[in-house]
């Protein structure tokens, strides 16, 4: 069973490289599984299958979508920031 494998990883600012706070991660195929990142971009989440796929977003920044093969590693996602959202 894999049940309760911990996901762990950071989220950065793509351009700048920066760690992203306050970042909400979800696992796409659970409900009520979000977590957050905290001051340095760090999250745990607890899967109860493998594969399975994270939605990471933050404000001003695009929604990524991350397919998890295997637990073995930190992770480290990119969020490039969403130019839309400046348009007026």
């Amino acid at each position: 069973s894999t049940f309760g494998q911990q996901i762990n990883g950071y989220v950065f600012d793509e351009e700048y490289g920066k760690p992203l706070p306050g970042a909400s991660v979800f696992l796409t195929e659970q409900k009520n599984s979000g977590t957050v990142s905290n001051l340095d971009g760090f999250f745990i989440i607890l899967t109860n299958q493998l594969p399975c796929n994270l939605k990471i977003s933050s404000v001003g920044y695009m929604t990524k979508y991350s397919t998890i093969n295997s637990v073995t590693d930190t992770l480290k996602i990119f969020l490039s920031v969403d130019t839309t959202a400046y348009i007026d």
